[in-house]
């Protein structure tokens, strides 16, 4: 076992078993003296004593230099070492002796292996009892059994060897690490220390400036007032004379001395006035250091260096509009950041950075970016000219990084920019649903008067049908409506209990549904979607409100299924008062107590929720309708305003212009999409952008 063991643990300079292996840079392994004789034979045949200090690898040839102290001081490699000295402790697998004895009848001596039994057995038991398992004789199977366990030892050893390498680079990228994080920290020393220094020297510039300044004009002031005290003091010198005049008594000597005195303060009053009374400075001295200046330089040294380690692939991220919803025929766009294994954002110059963007029936483009942004960041453009959903998939040197690949969904509209609605009627009493017919017709009910409106394109009455009553052609508080591909209404006669479908004129009145909790029962059912199965069957979908489900009826109103009751659950509704369905198959319900958009597919299972508790959720108060766009938009007549959002709950806008009651949303053959919506008594119209 142990022979196979040792034949991989041999020189390939003396092919013998490694007698103090020494390991190299390059990581192969040589017996010491093999090494000594390598560097011998290498200086003598150069002639230089040079020579003696360097060395080339047997195997790979790169060049060694030897440390001080030669051979010896090469790393020996304990491992392999360690690993010689165990396998040429054991001993040799014992022959089995002819005491051994047969496992099958005990008797005999073993002479046989039965492999498929696994046991030693005499010839006898492998002719009676073991010949149809194909036994060997001992000898032989012990030699295929010894070179089976000698190849797994020698697997086991090889494996060793890999690990031992892999700690010994370990070991020297974490020496590289810890040298090449003290280089960075000495240069980053370095250059604050330089820029301290100049800072140090232009703080004692400004300072001396200042001192200078405040020295000079200083000087001045102190001159000018040294003079003012001293004519201040000549001053009350002849004040006191004078005083001193007009207080004398004798009138002879008064008349003598006054015109002298009256010179003398004439000549002071004419020295004061030609003296310098104001100062002979003024005392303005400030710093100039602009704010604007120093946010610029306090930006500056906030940006300036960096430290990077290398890319991590899988924390790298991309973010924008571009990677969630994009415009036809305008250009959408989103940034890609380089991030390291910490999350910090980083520039790499060799990252190799690419971006697939993949229409569904097209062929991908591909696009390689290189020299990222200062702060790692790329910002990528594109634009799309069909309705085909966008896969955008980012790789980091290979790698997928977070999110991607990423879905965009195309559209034609632009809600962000709003929808210019026009009036089309203010004479509605109370407003319970609209729809759009295939010509621009405006169909509109009115729960009050009991009876449904009909609007031409250009906002005119057409006719109006229905009066109150539960017989055919009357309506009790009609609600939400439909219209199909050959204008035919399906709607919801609320307090009738029941799903009336008739043509736009009136005319083909039938119903179906009653009173109840049962199959093809409902109790006020308040919308009316039309959708399909998997199988393409056109089907009805009803919102049962007070009976909290929906019910699936088939085209000529037979029971199909139902689904949901009543809770707080996902697939449980509370008051459910909208529902409509999308042209691949996606149902959308207002679960109306419970403020959320439930959302199944066409199988009936449910799938997500929107709502303004789920992450960047909508703000929805108080769904009453809902309906779809066909390049993948919903539209929620809610409490808080007209809510609009991708199929994906990403909210779009949210227009609060109104309070709508019901909202409907069509395209018209070459005519474009129109949006209706209800207010209590008013009707409008109109075109997203």
């Amino acid at each position: 076992m142990a022979e196979a063991a040792l034949n991989r643990l041999k020189c390939s300079v003396c092919l013998n078993t490694y007698f103090i292996p020494k390991t190299l840079s390059c990581l192969h392994t040589f017996c010491k003296g093999c090494l000594e004789k390598c560097i011998e034979q290498r200086s003598s045949a150069l002639d230089d004593e040079l020579a003696k200090n360097e060395l080339r690898c047997p195997n790979c040839r790169q060049k060694y230099t030897l440390p001080p102290g030669g051979v010896e001081a090469i790393p020996t490699n304990f491992e392999i070492r360690g690993i010689i000295e165990v396998l040429e402790s054991v001993p040799s697998t014992p022959t089995p002796t002819e005491t051994s004895k047969c496992k099958e009848c005990s008797d005999r001596g073993v002479e046989c292996f039965c492999e498929q039994c696994g046991l030693l057995i005499c010839a006898l038991c492998a002719l009676e009892k073991h010949k149809d398992h194909s036994p060997v004789r001992m000898e032989v199977a012990r030699k295929k059994h010894k070179l089976q366990l000698d190849e797994a030892v020698g697997d086991v050893v090889t494996c060793c060897l890999e690990v031992d390498n892999a700690l010994r680079r370990n070991t020297e990228v974490l020496e590289t690490l810890k040298r090449d994080a003290k280089n960075c920290t000495d240069s980053i020393k370095t250059v604050f220390a330089y820029f301290r220094s100049h800072l140090d020297d232009r703080e004692k510039s400004l300072l001396s400036a200042v001192d200078k300044v405040e020295q000079g004009k200083s000087s001045m002031l102190t001159g000018q007032h040294a003079k003012l005290q001293g004519l201040k003091a000549e001053l009350n010198q002849i004040i006191g004379e004078a005083s001193k005049l007009l207080c004398e008594k004798e009138i002879g000597q008064f008349f003598s001395e006054k015109e002298k005195m009256k010179d003398a303060l004439l000549r002071k009053v004419e020295e004061v006035c030609e003296s310098r009374l104001e100062p002979c400075c003024d005392a303005f001295i400030e710093q100039h250091c602009p704010a604007v200046d120093v946010a610029n330089l306090k930006g500056s040294i906030d940006r300036f260096g960096a430290v990077y380690c290398q890319v991590s692939p899988e924390d790298c991220t991309a973010e924008g509009k571009g990677l969630v919803e994009t415009l036809i025929d305008n250009e959408s766009q989103f940034t890609i950041t380089l991030r390291d294994m910490f999350g910090n954002a980083c520039r790499e110059e060799l990252a190799e950075v690419l971006v697939n963007i993949c229409p569904e029936r097209k062929p991908s483009i591909h696009q390689a970016l290189h020299s990222p942004e200062s702060d790692g960041t790329y910002l990528i453009k594109y634009i799309v000219t069909e309705k085909d959903i966008i896969h955008v998939t980012i790789t980091v040197n290979g790698t997928p990084i977070k999110g991607s690949p990423f879905t965009v969904i195309p559209s034609t509209h632009n809600f962000e920019k709003g929808i210019e609605f026009s009036e089309v009627t203010s004479d509605v009493h109370e407003a319970g649903g609209c729809a759009i017919g295939i010509h621009g017709e405006l169909i509109v009910t009115d729960s009050q008067r009991c009876c449904v409106m009909v609007f031409s394109s250009q906002f005119e009455l057409i006719r109006k049908f229905g009066i109150k009553g539960n017989g055919k052609g009357c309506f009790n508080s009609p609600k939400g409506l439909v219209v199909d591909g050959r204008n035919t209404l399906f709607i919801a006669d609320s307090g009738n209990n029941r799903i009336v479908v008739s043509s736009i004129d009136g005319e083909n009145f039938r119903s179906f549904g009653s009173y109840g909790a049962d199959r093809k029962e409902f109790v006020l059912p308040s919308d009316v979607a039309l959708g399909s199965n998997k199988d393409h069957h056109q089907l009805i979908l009803v919102a049962d409100t007070y009976n909290h489900r929906v019910q699936v009826l088939n085209h000529i109103g037979l029971y199909v299924t139902r689904f949901g009751s009543e809770g707080h659950s996902h697939g449980n509704f509370k008051i459910p008062q909208g529902i409509t369905a999308s042209n691949d198959g996606l149902v959308f319900i207002c679960d109306t107590g419970n403020k959320r958009i439930q959302v199944f597919s066409n199988e009936w299972k449910f799938i997500h929720i929107f709502n303004e508790l789920m992450p960047g959720g909508l703000p929805i108060l108080k769904p009453f309708r809902v309906t779809s766009t066909e390049d993948n938009f919903i539209l929620i007549a809610d409490q808080n305003g007209i809510v609009i959002a991708n199929f994906r709950g990403d909210l779009v806008t949210v227009l609060q212009k109104t309070i709508p009651v019901s909202i409907c949303c069509t395209r018209i053959r070459e005519q474009g999409t129109y949006l209706a919506i209800c207010e209590a008594k008013r009707v409008y119209m109109g075109q997203p952008n």
